[in-house]
This record gives C-alpha cells, sequence and structure tokens, in this order.
C-alpha cells in the first residue's frame, strides 16, 4: 500500500463518514447524494490527501468542495428567507 500520508484515525473517520452519508442517501431517497470529496473532507482529510485518495487533481477536488459548500449556504439563505 502506498504512503498517501493520512494517518489511521483519519482513514477511520473517512470510512464512518462514508458509512454514515450512504445510511442518509438510503433514507432520503431523491436527495441528490453527497459528493465524496466533501464527506471525506468533513471528516478532517486534507484537501491533496483526498486527491491522491480519489486520483484526481487538487484543484478539482478544491472546486468540488467550494462549489458544495456555496450550494449548502445559498440553499440555507433560502430557508432562512421563508
Amino acid at each position: 500500500m502506498s504512503n498517501t500520508g493520512i494517518t489511521s484515525e483519519q482513514t477511520m473517520a473517512g470510512i464512518l463518514a462514508m458509512l454514515a452519508v450512504m445510511r442518509e442517501d438510503a433514507l432520503n431517497k431523491g436527495a441528490e447524494p453527497r459528493k465524496t470529496e466533501v464527506v471525506l473532507s468533513e471528516a478532517g482529510i486534507p484537501n491533496p490527501q483526498i486527491a491522491t485518495l480519489m486520483g484526481k487533481k487538487l484543484q478539482a477536488v478544491q472546486k468540488t468542495i467550494l462549489r458544495a459548500r456555496n450550494n449548502a449556504n445559498a440553499t440555507k439563505d433560502v430557508k432562512d428567507d421563508k
């Protein structure tokens, strides 16, 4: 196994986060599934390691996370206006 710079604690947090999201997605049928990059980021795994794990460029990972956060903030703002 190659060295990705991820600690065992980060690995476990990532696995648990992915399992939790899979469960949430199964319960919330019809809702758009969360991006893996976002889930791993929220689990505390740094973006460079996420890019390595997923075989993506760092800029692509950062863009995906930023878009998801912006969408979440926009959705929250709409709900707050109601």
